[in-house]
């Protein structure tokens, strides 16, 4: 069985993306920001933030590929620096 790593999988791309992987027999994993992700429940969900690159690799060890779909959206200019943590640093 295919293992995939998803980032962003709560996203609007991300959830299709998940269910496309599901309905083909992968064995799902996602990161996610929140613990109460609302994703199908034969998806496995790991609370990580994506700029923190030393925890991700120990995460993403068995799998056989990654999709980084996480990002962060906002047009606050106040906002740059979290936008530029998570956009920049976390990619």
């Amino acid at each position: 069985m295919n293992r995939a790593v998803v980032t962003g999988a709560t996203g609007f791309i991300g959830r299709r993306l998940v269910q496309q992987l599901l309905e083909k027999s992968w064995h799902v994993t996602a990161i996610v920001r929140s613990s109460n992700a609302k994703l199908p429940e034969s998806v496995k969900t790991l609370v990580a933030d994506i700029t923190d690159l030393a925890s991700l690799s120990k995460l993403t060890i068995n799998a056989d590929v990654l999709f980084h779909l996480a990002g962060l959206i906002t047009f606050n200019p106040s906002r740059q620096e979290e936008l530029l943590k998570a956009n920049r640093d976390g990619t």
